[in-house]
């Protein structure tokens, strides 16, 4: 996810010239100023950070990242050649923070990559017991959905300005399907609605086009948990009746100039507004 500044408190800078510090995209691009071990790896499409990783563990990462970057490739309907990757070094970064638990919890994507936070032991004592799974799998294609999507767009992209936070982490979730809430019948959503009253839009998920909108209190991991599946359900019924494709072509639309509104109401034929307006009535034919 790409978390707002309310929720998060700045690193400190370390010295430029202390080493192991070097400095990556993350530095710039966020607010957590972490320094490095020197080591990183490097795939095709990705460089590895970390402040404590394992050579296994940082290949493991990559290899991981770019299963998941195919898969979203493959999804999206797009090609390499539509994404506008960072001009040097030319590939996404992941840091993988060991000793940063405290401040990131989960992931955090910016135009460039995307950094995680993450317990070696338990993480290790899961590969001992199922060592041909991923802990990591569906937050690595959840935050590497919001790079593709931050790639579409260019260098300009930022999270809750040229998108609306309820189609970008929509898109997020649903490819990742990534929510232990998930939204299959009415009833299912008539229950969120009524736990997320005191939301923009009283459950209604295309009315919150910031995360700023979005009550501090609700930050929490189950309310934000409930929260994602709506933002999934109002992505997917779009995927579902419009084609997967038209998400991409949101942000290609937005990189050629036109607003998200714009791009919006040229990919589905109806305003923003429209949606919100007729999201539920939507919802009653859409779900069981």
């Amino acid at each position: 996810a790409t978390i707002p500044a309310a929720t998060w408190t700045a690193s400190p800078v370390p010295s430029a010239t202390a080493p192991p510090y070097r400095p990556g995209y993350w530095t710039v691009r966020t607010p957590f100023h972490w320094s490095h071990d020197g080591r990183p790896f490097e795939s095709e499409h990705f460089t590895v950070y970390s402040d404590g990783a394992t050579l296994g563990e940082k290949e493991r990462f990559a290899a991981e990242a770019e299963e998941a970057f195919e898969f979203i490739i493959d999804f999206l309907g797009i090609t390499e050649s539509e994404l506008c990757f960072p001009a040097a070094p030319g590939k996404l970064e992941i840091y993988a923070a060991t000793g940063h638990a405290n401040e990131l919890e989960g992931g955090f994507a910016y135009y460039g990559g995307f950094l995680f936070a993450y317990d070696q032991s338990d993480y290790r004592t899961y590969g001992l017991r199922w060592p041909d799974s991923f802990l990591f799998g569906p937050l690595f294609t959840h935050e590497i959905t919001h790079d593709v999507a931050f790639l579409l767009v260019g260098p300009r992209s930022s999270d809750s300005l040229l998108v609306a936070t309820w189609f970008d982490e929509g898109l997020a979730v649903l490819v990742s399907d990534d929510v232990p809430y998930h939204i299959n019948t009415l009833s299912q959503l008539d229950l969120l609605r009524e736990e997320l009253a005191g939301i923009p839009g009283a459950g209604n998920p295309t009315l919150i086009g910031v995360w700023e909108e979005i009550p501090y209190q609700y930050f929490t991991d189950e309310m934000m948990n409930k929260l994602y599946a709506l933002f999934g359900l109002s992505v997917r019924y779009l995927a579902d009746t419009y084609g997967g494709e038209t998400c991409a072509r949101v942000y290609l639309d937005v990189r050629g100039g036109m607003s998200f509104d714009e791009a919006f109401m040229n990919q589905y034929g109806m305003s923003v507004g429209e949606y919100q307006e007729t999201f539920f009535s939507r919802m009653e034919e859409y779900l069981p």
